[in-house]
């Protein structure tokens, strides 16, 4: 995680392929992660280890202040990790 990155956890439970949240800003990322428990914050993301790097425009946007998310690799149990420029 760099330091100049604010994360938010927001959930995608199990069985959903689909997650719209209000989110006025886009994020600078955004990360899946494992479903499970809770991660702790500060989360050091690491690409095919711990969180897969999302894609704007093809796995996430944000429009009309919400962010839509669909999930390509399993039907939800994810948190995804939205890191937002400082």
């Amino acid at each position: 995680m760099n330091p100049h990155y604010r994360q938010e956890l927001v959930r995608l439970p199990a069985g959903e392929f689909f997650l719209q949240y209000p989110y006025p800003a886009p994020p600078a990322r955004l990360w899946a992660l494992p479903g499970g428990e809770r991660p702790m914050l500060p989360f050091f993301p690491v690409h095919g280890r711990n969180a897969f790097l999302e894609d704007i425009g093809h796995d996430y946007s944000i429009r009309n202040g919400v962010l839509r998310f669909a999930s390509h690799r399993e039907a939800g149990d994810l948190w995804l990790l939205l890191e937002f420029a400082e």
